[in-house]
């Protein structure tokens, strides 16, 4: 015989809306047992990102691809050139694990109980600047020419800024590039958010997808800074460069960032602020591709950092 069961006698549907999110998350999350296992019932967050979908897990955290871009393979790539190209970060690199299950790409590594406060940062960075420091070498001209973020930097300048500014551009880095800088391996997005502590003498890295083993390592101390800069203000992204131009008119004396400033740039100050922004615009379209727009304030700020320099500085 038929039973005649009220909706309202249905577990699911009598418990409170809360209950119901509750259980259609655990339902959305068993759709990732194929590439997290078991840990798809102990998920805590998900973030959705343009190639990937993040998963954190109480212990573990996954990235896991989305679309034929294998950026999942690159990155465990540049954690592995990390390594090798200084090895005196490895004890600061999180072990990760590199597969494909079920045709898509999965990096897992485990959960980093990091702190989230300021009390280490500082003298993390400086001590993982050291670290890559101790890799480098002077520099010459030529290297400048070849350092990947500013040769991208500069062919974005063709489409983005008008010609007596590119030409204006070209003789700033001209005339900076006389000045000997230290070569090295860089980072590439080194910043305070990539940057784990874990405790007064350990810290973590992670995001290498900047990674180079060789490049301007101004780079790194520069980004660091006006990454801080830009955070600190509370400003949306397309006010980063508003950042910049504050690092610019302090000489880089962002408050905390005194001792990075003074041990880990080389390159002129006066012309730091159009050399960083212009390396990380190419920075940005290289990582980004095609489908990146330049919001129109980062463009105004980029010209205006180049107008403001004197061409007799």
């Amino acid at each position: 015989m038929a039973m005649n069961i009220p909706m309202s006698e249905i577990p699911i549907l009598r418990s409170s809306p809360g209950g119901i999110r509750r259980a259609f998350r655990a339902w959305r999350h068993s759709l990732l047992l194929p590439w997290i296992g078991l840990d798809a019932f102990r998920v805590v967050q998900t973030t959705e990102r343009a190639h990937s979908l993040l998963v954190t897990t109480p212990s573990r955290f996954y990235k896991i691809g989305r679309n034929p871009r294998n950026t999942i393979a690159l990155e465990y790539d540049q954690y592995r050139l990390v390594a090798a190209s200084c090895g005196e970060l490895t004890p600061h690199l999180p072990a990760v694990h590199y597969a494909v299950r079920c045709g898509r790409p999965v990096l897992q590594m485990n959960r980093i109980p990091f702190s989230a406060g300021d009390e280490w940062t500082g003298r993390h960075a400086h001590a993982a600047l050291e670290l890559l420091k101790r890799k480098g070498r002077p520099g010459t001209p030529a290297d400048w020419r070849t350092f990947p973020f500013l040769q991208a930097g500069t062919l974005l300048a063709r489409s983005i800024l008008d010609p007596p500014r590119q030409a204006k551009l070209d003789r700033i880095m001209q005339k900076a590039s006389a000045r000997p800088c230290r070569i090295g391996p860089v980072y590439g997005d080194f910043h305070h958010e990539n940057l784990l502590s874990v405790g007064p003498e350990q810290f973590y890295l992670i995001d290498p997808t900047g990674f180079m083993p060789t490049g301007i390592q101004s780079y790194d101390a520069l980004h660091f800074i006006a990454y801080r800069a830009w955070k600190t203000s509370g400003k949306g992204w397309s006010f980063w460069m508003d950042g910049v131009d504050d690092c610019q008119t302090s000489r880089w004396q962002i408050p905390g960032c005194e001792s990075i400033a003074r041990d880990f740039i080389d390159v002129d100050l006066d012309v730091a602020g159009v050399f960083y922004a212009t390396c990380r615009l190419g920075q940005l379209s290289v990582l980004l591709g095609d489908k990146w727009t330049m919001p129109e304030r980062q463009r105004a700020g980029w010209a205006a950092l180049v107008d403001r320099h004197p061409e007799n500085g």
